[in-house]
């Protein structure tokens, strides 16, 4: 018989908002939405097959601020800008799969090296420090 896994919830504290409300007030992406627990994950009751997310306004305000603080300092540097060595070096796919990060959690780090993908062609194997992978593990 098939295991029936429910999905991880928030705690409710506060406040809360819907997805679609928090991506229009917030100005946010929906992939930014995965790095935060929902309180609820319930069939919409409008959309057949749709789900309907609530997440603690607080901890989506909190979010929005964090990317806001994130998106000014890369502004100020150079998108093409490597960062500094510093210790072991992890690739893209495996941080992503041993902290459990996903990719717009990613996308904020600065990767140490790129190199061209030798498995598929026109796509890059990015590198970046494991201390900063653990570090963005911690905050998430």
């Amino acid at each position: 018989m098939p295991k029936i896994t429910t999905p991880k919830l928030a705690q409710r504290s506060g406040r809360w908002i819907t997805k679609t409300d928090a991506i229009k007030t917030y100005k946010l992406a929906s992939s930014d939405l995965d790095s935060i627990l929902p309180i609820t994950d319930d069939p919409n009751p409008r959309q057949y097959g749709m789900r309907m997310k609530k997440y603690n306004r607080k901890d989506v305000e909190e979010l929005a601020q964090r990317l806001r603080t994130n998106s000014q300092a890369s502004e100020s540097t150079s998108t093409t800008e490597l960062a500094v060595a510093n210790g072991p070096q992890i690739m893209r796919t495996t941080a992503m799969n041993n902290f459990g990060l996903k990719s717009c959690q990613m996308d904020r780090l600065k990767p140490v090296k790129v190199l061209p993908n030798p498995y598929k062609s026109g796509q890059t194997m990015r590198f970046y420090n494991r201390c900063d992978v653990q570090v963005c593990h911690v905050l998430t």
